[in-house]
């Protein structure tokens, strides 16, 4: 008879998984899901996403900010280098804060970068992503 798992066992396992993990923009998530299906539509022209996935797909669909496909790497690259961390970058490509002031509201962490630095991370974005 097999071994069951225990829950420590399936914590670490899970935890495990996420270690190479990376937060995405919405527009890399649009991108990866649409090469997927179109991939599998190919192989099956009537092939069609599970419902959490459409799910998924139809979000980042409409909530994508980037203009194209270049876009992300470099802006992820350039705020970076920086020194903004992940979910900053990742929360300014997503949501776009108009200025500084609701930057700051929504990612209290960003208070820690001098005010050109955040300036400068805002208009690189803006210049990536459709308004």
């Amino acid at each position: 008879m097999g071994t069951i798992a225990k829950p420590d066992d399936e914590e670490k396992e899970l935890h495990d998984s996420f270690k190479n993990a990376q937060v995405l923009f919405l527009s890399e998530v649009e991108n990866i899901i649409s090469t997927a299906l179109d991939h599998r539509k190919s192989e099956d022209p009537n092939y069609e996403l599970g419902e959490v996935v459409d799910k998924a797909h139809r979000y980042a669909q409409r909530f994508s900010t980037f203009t194209d496909a270049a876009s992300p790497a470099y802006v992820r690259q350039e705020l970076s280098e920086a020194r903004f961390q992940p979910h900053e970058v990742a929360m300014l490509g997503n949501v776009k804060p108009a200025d500084v002031d609701e930057a700051t509201h929504l990612q209290p962490s960003l208070k820690e970068h001098d005010l050109e630095s955040l300036q400068n991370a805002l208009n690189l974005v803006h210049q990536h992503c459709g308004d």
